[in-house]
């Protein structure tokens, strides 16, 4: 069973009902359980502190969230762009912001902005962690899928992720600040959530002693398909094919049978390929992404009110 799992069943709220939507009594619950959450989590984050010290050091553990992924649908190519799906909409975001504010920084010993920082156990991660003046800021990022299956989950679900990772770091004396951080086009969904979440927010102050906020992003869906059009295009551009098989001298092209698939389609041959380590600072300098202006507006960041929605 997953920590959120476990975490609500200590509340005593259903992690569907979490992820869609809560009740006014449902705030008092979480408040109430805090204690209990803390204690839970607290046996499962004894090797955090030695961990951290070495990964913001280690180059490889930063070169190895630099890359993104594509799949493409069986019987279809990886030339047939228009097919092509990002595996994580949130983690291309996440590393587009981390690596954009990466380039703004380059002159500091490890970067101020990490995604996917590990920690607990279960393989627990932070979606993004700010680090800058000995002070640590925590990320939770949420992203609509697409705009034909927008599912997401909550802000109530996000506030209680954010505390999750909060009590999951060992030393988490440094952390002011834990932030639930979307675009517009998710706020927009939960516009009626957002006085309920401003409500746990205020009533967890009183027994969290760190800030929690809520915050948006000025990027819209159209954004989105411009910068995947962009990287789309790259993959296209850098795709050819021998043989049966498609490769490629900038990325890693995974060729697989789908032998059920192709018995249940009538057919003798259907493949699936994932497009693997797309390396962002080789499409960052291929595309000039450094100076589009959609992927600068990723680390402009406002607060959440319903007067924005």
């Amino acid at each position: 069973m997953s920590n959120m799992q476990e975490i609500c069943k200590i509340i005593g709220i259903s992690s569907n009902h979490l992820k869609k939507g809560i009740k006014y009594n449902d705030i008092y619950k979480i408040v109430n359980k805090v204690e209990q959450i803390k204690d839970f989590l607290s046996s499962n984050c004894a090797k955090i502190a030695t961990f951290e010290k070495w990964s913001t050091k280690n180059k490889r553990f930063w070169n190895d969230r630099r890359h993104i992924t594509y799949t493409v649908p069986v019987s279809k190519k990886p030339t047939e762009v228009e097919f092509l799906k990002i595996d994580s909409n949130e983690l291309f975001i996440e590393r587009l912001i981390t690596y954009q504010k990466y380039i703004n920084n380059q002159d500091i010993d490890y970067p101020e902005y990490c995604n996917q920082f590990p920690i607990g156990n279960k393989k627990e991660n932070v979606d993004i962690r700010i680090c800058k003046n000995k002070k640590i800021k925590y990320i939770e990022l949420k992203v609509l899928d697409s705009s034909d299956s927008p599912s997401a989950d909550s802000p109530i679900f996000a506030i209680v992720e954010s505390i999750k990772n909060y009590y999951l770091t060992a030393d988490r004396c440094n952390i002011d600040e834990l932030i639930v951080l979307a675009p517009d086009s998710y706020w927009i969904k939960f516009k009626n959530m957002i006085p309920l979440a401003e409500l746990l927010i205020n009533e967890l102050k009183k027994v969290i002693p760190t800030e929690i906020s809520l915050k948006k992003i000025n990027f819209t869906p159209e954004d989105f398909e411009q910068i995947d059009k962009i990287f789309k295009d790259y993959i296209y551009e850098n795709t050819k094919k021998e043989g049966e098989k498609f490769k490629s001298d900038k990325f890693l092209i995974e060729w697989a049978e789908k032998t059920e698939a192709c018995k249940n389609a009538g057919r003798e041959k259907q493949y699936d390929y994932t497009i693997k380590r797309i390396s962002l600072p080789e499409i960052f300098e291929n595309k000039d992404l450094k100076n589009n202006e959609c992927i600068k507006q990723l680390l402009n960041w406002t607060d959440v009110t319903p007067v924005h929605i």
